[in-house]
């Protein structure tokens, strides 16, 4: 994705060390980000658009999402399994917390099931995609899609043959040897308190 750091830079006369100094990252930092080849978080985005006194929408040569869609919800109950249908709904949406890319989706904790881990009103962030386990996504907490229709929100580990999983619950027992369609990784979970803060109002 292009960004206006370059322009920006050299419309104000600053020089790497400068911009950088403005923004608050090393020289290295600055330059890989001007050049795209560290990506441009929400994060850095934030920190660009008050180093150089612009909208965060100015910094980027092309429009990405301000917003991350709820799209669904925990209910209270320990299996983890997130409601979608819309007569729950609609479930809104937030602003795009830092460290987060704008890219994810997000489902809201109601109720107790998820436990401190994920206190009543949360919300859980996790990659929008869709894909079979990989690998890299053993041990950790993800969203799965499994075979009969149901997601869940599970830690996801070996099972005891190929093709299968455990999944492990926050909160209750953990389900043995189950076949996954897909398994998404919990990238943040975002408390009550801050989650309300990131709410756009509809």
């Amino acid at each position: 994705m292009g960004n206006r750091l370059k322009e920006l830079r050299f419309e104000r006369g600053w020089t790497h060390e400068k911009a950088a100094d403005a923004m608050g990252v090393s020289r290295g930092q600055f330059i890989k980000l001007e050049r795209g080849e560290r990506r441009l978080t929400a994060q850095y985005i934030d920190l660009a658009a008050k180093a150089f006194g612009v909208r965060q929408a100015e910094i980027l040569e092309e429009v990405i999402p301000i917003t991350i869609p709820i799209i669904g919800r925990v209910g209270d109950s320990t299996s983890g399994e997130i409601i979608h249908d819309t007569d729950h709904g609609p479930f809104g949406e937030i602003k795009v917390p830092i460290g987060a890319f704008g890219d994810e989706v997000a489902v809201e904790v109601s109720g107790h099931s998820m436990g401190i881990y994920a206190p009543d009103g949360s919300l859980i962030l996790y990659e929008n995609k869709q894909l079979p386990p990989q690998e890299s996504a053993l041990g950790e907490v993800c969203v799965v899609g499994l075979l009969d229709g149901r997601i869940l929100v599970k830690r996801l580990l070996r099972g005891s043959r190929r093709g299968v999983f455990d999944l492990e619950s926050v909160v209750g027992e953990t389900i043995h040897d189950q076949r996954v369609g897909w398994a998404a990784v919990v990238m943040q979970i975002i408390h009550p308190r801050y989650a309300r803060r990131l709410r756009v109002d509809t």
